[in-house]
């Protein structure tokens, strides 16, 4: 199982943009579409009442608040090399 799992919705851009870079750095990843997977949706942080996408969980850590998609996988990427 990736150690990633990208929580998404369909149809975001920020999402897709975030999915696009990870597939292109060659990192794996579980896509988690929290509208289809309530259960799996619960790993997710809600502010404000609703779930901020995409957010990311790297090895147990939730990350949901980011500059950009590629400041967010620069950090992704620090977190893999963390044992």
């Amino acid at each position: 199982m990736s150690e990633i799992i990208v929580y998404t919705v369909p149809g975001c851009p920020f999402c897709n943009k975030l999915k696009s870079i990870l597939k292109d750095k060659n990192i794996p990843f579980k896509d988690l579409d929290i509208t289809k997977d309530k259960e799996g949706a619960k790993g997710t942080v809600q502010k404000e009442g609703h779930i901020p996408t995409p957010q990311v969980d790297v090895k147990g850590r939730v990350i949901y608040d980011y500059t950009t998609e590629e400041a967010l996988v620069e950090e992704i990427q620090k977190l893999l090399k963390q044992k």
